[in-house]
Protein backbone atom coordinates (compact mmCIF):
# COMPACT_ATOMS: atom_id res chain seq x y z
CA UNK A 1 0.00 0.00 0.00
CA UNK A 2 0.87 3.72 -0.60
CA UNK A 3 1.94 5.90 2.41
CA UNK A 4 -1.22 8.06 1.26
CA UNK A 5 -3.46 5.03 2.12
CA UNK A 6 -2.80 4.98 5.60
CA UNK A 7 -3.82 8.83 5.57
CA UNK A 8 -7.51 8.71 5.05
CA UNK A 9 -9.21 9.95 8.43
CA UNK A 10 -11.35 13.03 8.69
CA UNK A 11 -9.20 16.32 9.49
CA UNK A 12 -9.75 19.26 11.14
CA UNK A 13 -7.03 22.68 9.49
CA UNK A 14 -7.25 25.83 11.12
CA UNK A 15 -6.26 28.85 8.81
CA UNK A 16 -5.31 31.61 10.68
CA UNK A 17 -4.15 35.05 9.19
CA UNK A 18 -3.41 38.32 11.10
CA UNK A 19 -2.08 41.82 10.15
CA UNK A 20 -0.46 42.83 12.88
CA UNK A 21 -3.32 44.27 14.87
CA UNK A 22 -6.46 42.09 14.11
CA UNK A 23 -6.52 37.74 13.99
CA UNK A 24 -8.87 36.16 11.60
CA UNK A 25 -9.36 32.24 11.27
CA UNK A 26 -11.65 29.98 10.01
CA UNK A 27 -11.46 25.90 10.53
CA UNK A 28 -12.38 23.57 7.92
CA UNK A 29 -13.36 20.02 7.76
CA UNK A 30 -11.18 17.84 4.88
CA UNK A 31 -11.79 14.11 4.72
CA UNK A 32 -9.64 12.05 3.08
CA UNK A 33 -10.60 8.63 1.48
CA UNK A 34 -9.08 5.70 1.36
CA UNK A 35 -7.71 5.16 -2.41
CA UNK A 36 -9.42 2.44 -4.44
CA UNK A 37 -6.91 -0.39 -6.33
CA UNK A 38 -8.30 -2.49 -9.02
CA UNK A 39 -8.48 -5.88 -8.45
CA UNK A 40 -5.50 -7.88 -9.98
CA UNK A 41 -5.71 -11.10 -11.76
CA UNK A 42 -3.11 -13.38 -10.72
CA UNK A 43 -4.27 -16.67 -12.79
CA UNK A 44 -6.66 -16.95 -15.66
CA UNK A 45 -6.65 -20.04 -17.59
CA UNK A 46 -7.08 -22.04 -20.39
CA UNK A 47 -3.63 -19.98 -21.53
CA UNK A 48 -3.76 -17.91 -25.08
CA UNK A 49 -3.79 -19.58 -28.11
CA UNK A 50 -4.29 -23.36 -27.00
CA UNK A 51 -5.70 -25.42 -29.56
CA UNK A 52 -8.49 -28.14 -28.54
CA UNK A 53 -10.55 -30.57 -30.21
CA UNK A 54 -13.83 -30.84 -30.50
CA UNK A 55 -15.61 -32.45 -27.48
CA UNK A 56 -12.85 -31.36 -25.34
CA UNK A 57 -13.98 -30.12 -21.88
CA UNK A 58 -12.17 -26.99 -21.26
CA UNK A 59 -11.96 -25.31 -18.03
CA UNK A 60 -11.30 -21.94 -17.93
CA UNK A 61 -10.54 -20.12 -13.85
CA UNK A 62 -9.61 -17.37 -12.66
CA UNK A 63 -7.94 -16.40 -9.35
CA UNK A 64 -7.50 -12.44 -8.76
CA UNK A 65 -6.88 -10.65 -5.45
CA UNK A 66 -7.76 -7.24 -4.15
CA UNK A 67 -5.67 -4.92 -1.82
CA UNK A 68 -8.73 -3.64 -0.49
CA UNK A 69 -10.19 -6.63 0.56
CA UNK A 70 -13.43 -5.99 -1.24
CA UNK A 71 -15.64 -8.98 -2.34
CA UNK A 72 -15.12 -9.34 -6.23
CA UNK A 73 -17.49 -10.46 -8.86
CA UNK A 74 -16.54 -12.58 -12.18
CA UNK A 75 -17.88 -12.79 -15.67
CA UNK A 76 -16.44 -15.37 -18.22
CA UNK A 77 -17.87 -14.46 -21.50
CA UNK A 78 -16.96 -16.54 -24.64
CA UNK A 79 -17.45 -15.32 -27.86
CA UNK A 80 -19.45 -12.00 -26.24
CA UNK A 81 -21.92 -14.35 -24.74
CA UNK A 82 -21.61 -14.41 -20.69
CA UNK A 83 -21.35 -18.35 -19.52
CA UNK A 84 -20.59 -17.63 -15.71
CA UNK A 85 -20.92 -14.91 -13.28
CA UNK A 86 -18.33 -17.17 -10.79
CA UNK A 87 -14.90 -17.53 -11.03
CA UNK A 88 -14.95 -20.91 -12.70
CA UNK A 89 -16.82 -22.46 -15.83
CA UNK A 90 -16.37 -26.11 -17.47
CA UNK A 91 -17.27 -25.99 -21.34
CA UNK A 92 -18.41 -29.00 -22.60
CA UNK A 93 -17.24 -28.77 -26.52
CA UNK A 94 -19.74 -30.79 -29.10
CA UNK A 95 -19.08 -31.61 -32.81
CA UNK A 96 -20.34 -28.01 -33.67
CA UNK A 97 -17.66 -26.29 -31.75
CA UNK A 98 -15.02 -26.13 -33.97
CA UNK A 99 -13.22 -22.81 -34.87
CA UNK A 100 -11.42 -19.76 -32.78
CA UNK A 101 -13.00 -18.44 -29.73
CA UNK A 102 -12.32 -15.57 -27.69
CA UNK A 103 -12.53 -16.03 -23.78
CA UNK A 104 -13.25 -12.85 -21.91
CA UNK A 105 -13.13 -12.38 -18.03
CA UNK A 106 -14.00 -9.09 -16.17
CA UNK A 107 -13.52 -9.19 -12.18
CA UNK A 108 -14.20 -6.08 -10.42
CA UNK A 109 -14.42 -4.61 -6.83
CA UNK A 110 -17.43 -2.69 -7.33
CA UNK A 111 -15.24 0.10 -7.77
CA UNK A 112 -12.75 -1.18 -10.30
CA UNK A 113 -12.58 -3.82 -12.88
CA UNK A 114 -10.17 -5.31 -15.17
CA UNK A 115 -10.19 -7.47 -18.15
CA UNK A 116 -8.20 -10.18 -19.74
CA UNK A 117 -8.91 -12.46 -22.91
CA UNK A 118 -7.62 -15.09 -24.28
CA UNK A 119 -7.97 -16.70 -28.09
CA UNK A 120 -7.97 -20.47 -28.61
CA UNK A 121 -9.04 -23.24 -31.21
CA UNK A 122 -11.64 -25.83 -31.65
CA UNK A 123 -10.57 -28.24 -34.06
CA UNK A 124 -12.63 -29.72 -36.13
CA UNK A 125 -13.28 -33.97 -35.29
CA UNK A 126 -14.56 -37.17 -36.63
CA UNK A 127 -18.19 -37.56 -34.62
CA UNK A 128 -17.14 -41.18 -32.94
CA UNK A 129 -19.27 -42.92 -33.92
CA UNK A 130 -17.39 -42.71 -37.77
CA UNK A 131 -15.52 -45.14 -36.12
CA UNK A 132 -13.03 -45.91 -39.07
CA UNK A 133 -12.50 -42.06 -40.16
CA UNK A 134 -13.93 -42.21 -43.65
CA UNK A 135 -16.74 -39.50 -43.59
CA UNK A 136 -19.78 -41.74 -43.79
CA UNK A 137 -20.83 -43.99 -40.92
CA UNK A 138 -21.72 -47.53 -42.36
CA UNK A 139 -21.46 -50.85 -42.30
CA UNK A 140 -17.65 -51.03 -41.33
CA UNK A 141 -17.88 -48.95 -38.51
CA UNK A 142 -20.35 -51.62 -37.07
CA UNK A 143 -17.88 -53.92 -38.16
CA UNK A 144 -15.26 -52.47 -36.17
CA UNK A 145 -16.91 -52.30 -33.22
CA UNK A 146 -18.37 -55.71 -33.89
CA UNK A 147 -15.28 -56.84 -34.19
CA UNK A 148 -14.03 -55.69 -30.10
CA UNK A 149 -17.63 -56.48 -28.84
CA UNK A 150 -17.08 -57.03 -25.12
CA UNK A 151 -13.53 -55.46 -24.71
CA UNK A 152 -12.85 -53.29 -21.84
CA UNK A 153 -10.64 -50.76 -22.80
CA UNK A 154 -8.93 -48.09 -20.52
CA UNK A 155 -8.26 -44.41 -21.32
CA UNK A 156 -7.45 -42.48 -23.29
CA UNK A 157 -10.53 -44.75 -25.07
CA UNK A 158 -10.12 -46.23 -28.58
CA UNK A 159 -12.71 -44.99 -31.40
CA UNK A 160 -14.89 -48.41 -31.04
CA UNK A 161 -15.22 -47.43 -27.24
CA UNK A 162 -18.10 -44.75 -28.94
CA UNK A 163 -19.84 -43.86 -25.78
CA UNK A 164 -16.25 -43.80 -24.12
CA UNK A 165 -17.43 -45.51 -21.12
CA UNK A 166 -14.53 -48.04 -21.40
CA UNK A 167 -16.73 -50.79 -22.54
CA UNK A 168 -17.16 -52.45 -25.77
CA UNK A 169 -20.98 -52.94 -25.59
CA UNK A 170 -24.61 -52.55 -27.23
CA UNK A 171 -24.31 -48.96 -26.45
CA UNK A 172 -21.40 -48.33 -28.60
CA UNK A 173 -23.24 -50.15 -31.72
CA UNK A 174 -26.33 -48.17 -30.95
CA UNK A 175 -24.66 -44.97 -30.81
CA UNK A 176 -22.95 -45.90 -34.51
CA UNK A 177 -26.08 -47.44 -36.05
CA UNK A 178 -28.45 -44.31 -34.47
CA UNK A 179 -26.06 -41.99 -36.92
CA UNK A 180 -26.27 -44.80 -39.85
CA UNK A 181 -26.03 -43.71 -43.16
CA UNK A 182 -24.55 -39.78 -41.78
CA UNK A 183 -22.09 -38.59 -44.51
CA UNK A 184 -19.68 -36.34 -42.07
CA UNK A 185 -18.29 -33.12 -43.16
Amino acid sequence: MDACDEQADTYAITFEVTDGYLTDSETVIITVNDANHAPIITTFVPENSLTYNESDVITIGIIATDADGQALSYTIKIDGVTKSTSSSYVWETDYSSAGTHIIDITVSDGIEQVTDSRTITINDAHPRWDVNEDGTVNVLDISIIGQKYGASVEAPYPRWDVNQDGAINVQDMTLAAYHFGETVA
